[in-house]
Formats: C-alpha cells, structure tokens, sequence
C-alpha cells in the first residue's frame, strides 16, 4: 500500500515535477500494485532544471502558511520521525488488482489531487488499500484497515462490496464513504462514531427535481423507459411516487432487457395513453380524449441510451411533442455525441467545476477523470474543511457541519440517515456542451 503526506521542508516549481517526485519516493510496503505509473507519462523536458528550495528563513507569522500543490513530502509510516505529529490517517480502499483496477487508480488519482489542493494544515495521510475482488479478499483487506486503527475510509466502489465490510466497520467504529447510491444501505450510522455513507447521486432525488421541473415546463404525462433490474424498477417506483404527488399522469412504465427488446418496449411506450375521461359503456374514444406521453425518462447512458432515442424518434409517427429526459447517468461526453439527444434534459452537478477539475486531471494524468472520481475528490475536501478544528474524524463530525461543504459537484452534506444531500442542476444538451437551465439551489431542502 502507499503513504501519501506532506510538510514543507521540499519546495517544486511546478506540479508536474511535484507528481513525478512522489512517484519517485513513495514506498509500497505490500508490493501488490503500482498505483501511481501513469504518472511515469508526465516526464519534465530533458533541459527543465529541477528547483529545490530550502524553507531557512522562517516567517514572522505564527499562522500556518496557506498549503499549496508546490509544497509536499512522501514518507513510509514505518521510518518516520516522533518530531512529525500524528496526521489523520484516511484508506483508499478500492480494487487496485481487480478487472476495475482502471476505475479504481482513476478515482485513487484524483483523491490525491484533493489532498494537494485542499490539506493546507497538513494533517492528511491517504494510505492506498487494495480490495482486490471476492469478499474474503475484501475482509482481508478491511482487516488491514483495523489493524492500522484506520478511523475513516473512502470506498468501495459498489453496494455489494459495503455488505461483506459492514459488520467489521461497525464494531471498529470506522466511518465508511461509499461511492455507491444504492439507498438500501442507508440507516447504518452508528452511535460508536462509525457509520456508513452513501455518496453517490441518489436516485430518488433526481427523480424528484426532473418531475418537478417538467411539471413546471408543461409536461405533465409521463412514461418511462427503463432497463428491466432493480435500479430500473426503482426509478420507476420514484417517478410514479412523485408523479401522484404532483398530481400529473403516470401513463406506463416500459422494461427492457437487452438493446433487441428495445424496439417492441418503445412502440408499446410511443402507442400508450390514459384517457382524459371515464368511457361510458359503448361510448366511442376520441383521439382528443386520449393523454399521450409528453415526458420520457431514460435513466440510461452509452449505446442503449443512443439506441432508445432513435428507436423513439423511428416510431414516433403521430409526431408527438415529447421531451427526452435522464439522470446524471447522461453526463457523460457519449451524450454531446448523439444529435438525437439535442435539447433534452437531464438532472446532473453543474458542470463548470467539473470541467476545471477534469483539464488538471488530464494535464496531470495524460487520462480523463470517470465521472464518479470527483466523490473521492470532495470526500478528502470535506475531511480536510473538517480536520482543521478536528483531529478526529467521525460519522458524527461529518454530520454535525450541517451547512454543508462547496465541491467540485456543488453544495453536499452528510446526513444523519447516511445519505449524501447534493444540490443539482437541470442541464440540456447543446451542440458541444450542457447547458443549465435551473441552476443548483444555494440552499438546502428539508428533509
């Protein structure tokens, strides 16, 4: 596993020389994976003279200097000197040997960016854990974590992965910050300080803001067209729940199961309606009286996402005006490709921090960032807000800043029922970019 800290005795001009040195010094104690090789791509020019400047004269200041990325050491836990305080020690535990050791290293990376850019009272360790794949695994390595009285980590990636931790975190007291959204693990904070976190985009909240924005655009009829599974029936349970609140039309709920049941699945979707009137026996249906769907949502992304869309506007014969709407599954370039999604909405973060963070990825890595990299990113950027006043974190610590943090996906806070509160935006597809069309809320809701 890695060590990653920092002090200010070691000073670089810029932060590509930075990375490329903690590449150099870093030691793996377990040898099983090399987190940080991509870094290997960001060589600096033959002729760059490395500038190392030594901090001699000391400030007058007493306040602690404002840390930046230029300012950094890496160590190995084992050799480090008593003169260096206890720093608050945060597991990366991801799958860094598994077939999703790609998306692993890539959200690994930019937890490191957040601690260069926002642990500016040096008081953050990452210590990177490999998760490997089966749950034995997964208990060997959250073991790691005990042993190492580890109090908070970041991961895993997927629901199934937080029920193989689950009990070992509650009885050690470690706060767990999940990358997942699946709401059946919310309800599991603890009393001791431990608790487990949900901090992927929930479901039920987007959900909720497209209906209440379609609503408030006229279209108010709904359908929706899902994959055959349970987040697909769990979208679907939403969007008829907040539909009835609304008092809008649900009209049907269409399942696929594979892109070759999408053709039958739309033209029963394209074909259905509920009637604006209760038929009296033998009474001839009117075209007029028949409500067609206005609002399609597709909580799907990539090909199927294309395939759905084109299927759609084939069948589309009677020229219906419909608008095409999706989750923040669709804030994904894929969608800028596809001219068929022009115009249509979906709930996602506003992008603009997004796209900062995603040009110093890419000048730093050589990669892009998977869009869910950025839950690592804010993780360590509240842990660090935090850490300032605190030299413990726990479940309640997290809880307790109710005002919430700003990150790269806006205003989040932690909840007492284990959820992640994110204020969204609704964002349509434009030629080469997502344009906001109601911005996130500065405030927070109820619940």
């Amino acid at each position: 596993m890695f060590f990653v800290s920092k002090n200010y005795r070691l000073h670089f001009c810029d932060f590509k020389k930075l990375l490329l040195f903690l590449l150099l010094t870093v030691v793996c104690s377990c040898g099983q994976f090399n987190y940080l090789n991509n870094l290997l791509l960001n060589k600096p020019q033959k002729n760059t003279q490395k500038k190392i400047l030594q901090n001699n004269s000391p400030s007058k200041k007493k306040d602690t200097p404002k840390q930046t990325a230029k300012h950094l050491e890496t160590y190995n836990l084992n050799n480090i000197g008593n003169n260096l305080p206890e720093k608050i020690k945060i597991a990366i535990f991801l799958p860094f040997s598994s077939q999703n050791k790609d998306l692993a290293q890539n959200i690994a990376n930019a937890a490191v960016l957040s601690l260069f850019a926002n642990d500016r009272f040096h008081k953050l360790e990452l210590v990177f854990i490999d998760s490997k794949e089966t749950a034995f695994e997964q208990q060997q390595a959250f073991q790691e974590i005990i042993n190492r009285n580890i109090k908070i980590v970041i991961g895993p990636i997927y629901s199934n992965n937080l029920i193989n931790i689950e009990n070992m975190a509650q009885e050690h007291a470690i706060t767990v910050i999940s990358l997942s959204n699946n709401i059946a693990m919310l309800g599991k904070v603890f009393n001791n300080g431990g608790g487990i976190f949900i901090a992927g985009i929930l479901p039920e909240t987007q959900t909720e803001q497209m209906v209440n924005f379609a609503i408030n655009q006229n279209k108010s009829n709904f359908a929706i067209l899902a994959p055959n599974n349970q987040y697909g029936k769990l979208i679907t349970d939403y969007l008829k729940k907040f539909t009835k609140a609304r008092s809008a039309n649900f009209i049907t709920a269409e399942f696929y199961n594979n892109e070759k049941d999408l053709e039958k699945s739309v033209d029963r979707l394209i074909n259905s309606f509920s009637l604006s009137i209760i038929p009296k026996k033998d009474q001839i249906i009117n075209e007029e009286d028949k409500n067609y769907p206005q609002t399609i949502f597709i909580p799907e992304s990539g090909k199927i996402l294309s395939k759905a869309i084109a299927t759609i506007n084939s069948k589309n014969i009677k020229e219906l005006d419909l608008k095409i709407v999706g989750s923040s599954q669709w804030d994904d370039p894929s969608t800028l490709h596809d001219s068929n999604l022009f115009g249509s909405w979906f709930v996602a973060p506003e992008p603009k921090k997004f796209q900062s963070f995603e040009k110093e990825y890419q000048q730093t890595f050589k990669n892009f960032p998977n869009r869910i990299s950025t839950i690592a990113y804010d993780s360590i950027l509240a842990i660090s807000d935090l850490a300032q006043n605190n030299n413990i974190i726990t479940s309640h610590t997290l809880i307790a800043k109710t005002k919430g943090f700003e990150g790269i996906d806006g205003l989040f806070r932690f909840l007492p029922n284990g959820a992640v509160q994110r204020n969204l935006a609704i964002l349509k597809v434009g030629v080469n970019n997502f344009e906001i069309i109601e911005p996130a809320s500065k405030k927070f809701l109820n619940y």
